[in-house]
């Protein structure tokens, strides 16, 4: 379903709602299918995100006697500015016979045109085309949304998304965002700019609980323009990640810090931070940052390792026992 403002969104009641942005581009051209090829990637990197949810998902709706019930018990938000990405992912779902009904009804998937008010357009391009529109959520989209998980492209469910997602219940009365840990003391000591803590905060998985942020006390947008006039060309290569790294070093009550598991990056195999315990606990998210997953490339990471699996993995019929697949898994990483 295809949305031109997120003011026409009705919230889809009793499912966990999540959002991604995907743009083409400044100056990059589409190909044939009207998606630029730099774009197709993360395509890509959606539908595998979205294999990773439904596998997930479908386990859960097993267990609590949902199965086969048409209600989705995930709603899926998806920011673009351009139709051709919507009419890519919405075949994968529903037209392409990859993805067998059982999976597909547990999630309600809508595509939101990503238009940025007047006074944010000049930092749409700032690091990936409309990275910093997670800034705007609790602005743009209706009051019926009191929380969201937002996510990058490039994550992979390990379990499922309420392993994330009910952390907004968990929030005390100062809390409005949680966010994993990140490296900024190894990958960018040359930044001259404060961040949260010692390692930072990685921005690509969060939970917001957008009435705190839509409040009026809390001015989070003036704050954010400030920052960016403030600091300007200091703000590094990670963009909107580094202007909230700047906000909550002012404000560390704000926001609640997930495990590393709950956000798991490739920083962490060489720089894990205090009390990560990994594959010990088991990672909930996999989060190929850096472009750690290696799409389109011939890297063979562990991480390049886990998205071509999930790629591979065939859902025309329903894998009612997920456990070869996850034992083959293991297997290739431990080569």
């Amino acid at each position: 379903m295809l949305f031109r403002s997120p003011l026409e969104l009705v919230r889809q009641q009793g499912a966990v709602p999540l959002a991604l942005v995907l743009c083409n581009p400044r100056g990059v051209g589409p190909n044939a299918r009207g998606v630029a090829s730099w774009t197709m990637k993360y395509v890509r990197q959606v539908q595998v995100l979205i294999k990773s949810l439904l596998i997930n998902e479908y386990e859960h709706r097993v267990r609590e006697g949902l199965n086969g019930s048409s209600v989705p018990s995930l709603e899926l938000l998806v920011f673009t500015d351009n139709a051709a990405i919507f009419a890519l992912i919405d075949h994968f779902l529903h037209r392409s016979g990859h993805v067998h009904n059982s999976y597909a009804e547990a999630i309600a998937l809508k595509f939101v045109a990503a238009e940025y008010p007047d006074w944010f357009e000049h930092l749409k391009y700032l690091l990936y085309p409309c990275a910093t529109f997670r800034l705007l959520l609790g602005l743009l989209l209706p009051s019926t949304y009191d929380s969201i998980l937002y996510v990058d492209t490039d994550v992979i469910f390990m379990k499922n998304v309420r392993a994330v997602y009910d952390e907004v219940h968990n929030f005390d009365a100062r809390q409005w965002l949680a966010l994993g840990p990140d490296a900024y003391q190894a990958r960018a000591p040359q930044l001259q700019i404060p961040h949260y803590g010692t390692h930072g905060l990685n921005s690509g998985v969060g939970v917001y609980n957008l009435t705190r942020m839509r409040h009026p006390s809390r001015q989070f947008l003036v704050e954010v323009l400030r920052i960016f006039e403030e600091y300007g060309s200091r703000v590094g290569s990670a963009g909107d990640q580094d202007v909230i790294n700047i906000y909550l070093h002012i404000r560390p009550e704000e926001v609640r810090l997930l495990a590393c598991e709950q956000n798991y990056i490739t920083y962490f195999c060489g720089w894990p931070p205090p009390g990560c315990l990994g594959g010990e606990v088991g990672i909930a998210v996999i989060h190929g940052a850096s472009d750690a997953f290696g799409v389109g490339s011939n890297t063979n990471s562990q991480f390049a390792v886990i998205f071509e699996e999930y790629e591979q993995l065939e859902l025309r019929e329903v894998v009612h026992d997920l456990w070869p697949f996850r034992v083959g898994l293991r297997r290739r990483l431990e080569v």
